[in-house]
C-alpha cells in the first residue's frame, strides 16, 4: 500500500487521484494468506511463511490473538526453504503437525519434516488431506495454522471456498 500511494504521489501531475479517493480505498484491501484469520466453529490461520522469521512473525501474531489455544499446524514447504527452522519456532508440547508433501517436483518429502519435528505428527499424502484431518481434529479450544508456502496457502483456501475472508 506505502509503495502505491508513493507511486500515486509521484504521478499526480500526470495522474491527478484525491487523497480521499486513495485513503478511503485503502480499508477495503483484503491480503490473502499473511495471518489470514477464517471464523468456523474454531480459528484458521493460513500464512504464506516460508522462512524462519516469517514464521517468527506469524507465532507472534498467534500469541497475540490467540495466546491460550492449541495448535495444530498443517505444514509443508519447499525444498530452497530451511524447514528445520521454520518448525523449530513453533515445535513444543502445545502442538500437533499435520505434514504432507506438496506434490510439487522441488517440494521437502513429509518423511525428512517428521524428522525434524519433536511433538506428535501425522504424516498425509497431500496438502488437503491434512488440512481437513486437522479440521476435523480441530476442538474448540484449538486453532488450526496452515504455513510455509504459498502452495499451502492456495490449497488451504481452495479447500475452504474462495468466499472467505
Amino acid at each position: 500500500a506505502a509503495g502505491v500511494i508513493k507511486c500515486i504521489h509521484l504521478l499526480q501531475n500526470d495522474f491527478p487521484v484525491s487523497k480521499p479517493h486513495i485513503y478511503s480505498n485503502l480499508t477495503a484491501i483484503n491480503q490473502y494468506a499473511r495471518c489470514q484469520v477464517i471464523k468456523k466453529n474454531y480459528p484458521i490461520i493460513i500464512d504464506v511463511a516460508h522462512n524462519k522469521d516469517a514464521a517468527m512473525y506469524l507465532k507472534k501474531f498467534i500469541q497475540f490473538n490467540f495466546a491460550e489455544k492449541k495448535l495444530r499446524i498443517v505444514f509443508s514447504c519447499l525444498n530452497t526453504k530451511d524447514h528445520k527452522s521454520m518448525i523449530e519456532v513453533f515445535d513444543c508440547d502445545d502442538v500437533i503437525w499435520y505434514l504432507s508433501d506438496l506434490n510439487v517436483c522441488n517440494g521437502v518429502q513429509k518423511e525428512f519434516l517428521r524428522d525434524a519435528v519433536i511433538s506428535d505428527s501425522f504424516l498425509l499424502s497431500n496438502v488437503s488431506s491434512a488440512f481437513e484431518k486437522a479440521c476435523i481434529d480441530c476442538k474448540s479450544n484449538e486453532v488450526v495454522v496452515v504455513f510455509g508456502s504459498f502452495h499451502m496457502a492456495k490449497e488451504a483456501l481452495l479447500s475452504l471456498g474462495d468466499s472467505h475472508n
